[in-house]
């Protein structure tokens, strides 16, 4: 009687405790997201993003819901109010139309801003890249010179990084207090043995620039 006591009180416990790993594991709000142009499965964007919101459980169409204005930026503030008025707990907006939409809807709802054409701090979304202070944080990058395949290395880097960002807020982090990510330095590297098999000669003013230079 007091083994089959102890099996059925173990595997109780056995059964309460999957319950909480499952309890714990599912997303705890909803994710919008909302895009300029597109939210083609196949975009590059939610290319990126969508591996991030998956390993940490949040599903498209549940957990995490899709926006996008059809390039029509007029659309932004109406898209933004949607995304809210159907749950989400947290937006995650791409590009500087949309950041600066989503702060004319609302100043209380955090938003994960993907944008690099903007300084936070000189638009007005953020006090400091240390301690924004608002409702906004994110990925910022003040470069707007950088395109073509740089952009494209960005994205699978600053973008990912966004779903953690909003995962962070909807388990009780303050946007507020979750400082703003961008690069702190850039380097220069030239490769010679690159440059010498495609017949690129390197000024010697470009190599006493170069941080690293490969032989």
């Amino acid at each position: 009687m007091t083994l089959r006591r102890r099996f059925i009180g173990g595997l109780a416990s056995a059964i309460a405790t999957s319950r909480l790993v499952a309890q714990t594991s599912r997303p705890v709000g909803k994710i919008g997201y909302l895009h300029p142009r597109t939210i083609a499965p196949d975009h590059a964007s939610l290319a990126v993003l969508r591996p991030a919101w998956q390993k940490l459980g949040y599903a498209e169409g549940e957990a995490v819901l899709l926006r996008s204005a059809n390039d029509d930026a007029a659309r932004l503030p109406l898209l933004v109010g949607e995304l809210i008025g159907q749950g989400a707990g947290v937006l995650i907006v791409v590009g500087a139309a949309a950041v600066k939409a989503a702060r004319q809807v609302t100043r209380t709802v955090p938003i994960v801003a993907i944008d690099l054409e903007t300084d936070p701090v000189s638009a007005g979304c953020a006090t400091s890249f240390a301690r924004p202070g608002g409702n906004v944080t994110g990925l910022f990058l003040d470069q707007p010179t950088l395109a073509g395949r740089w952009i494209d290395l960005l994205q699978e880097a600053y973008y990912p990084r966004a779903v953690s960002f909003a995962d962070r807020i909807l388990k009780g982090a303050k946007p507020g207090e979750l400082p703003i990510e961008g690069p702190d330095r850039f380097e220069l590297v030239i490769n010679l043995k690159t440059a010498k098999a495609i017949a690129l000669k390197v000024p010697q003013a470009l190599l006493l620039r170069a941080d690293e230079v490969i032989q």
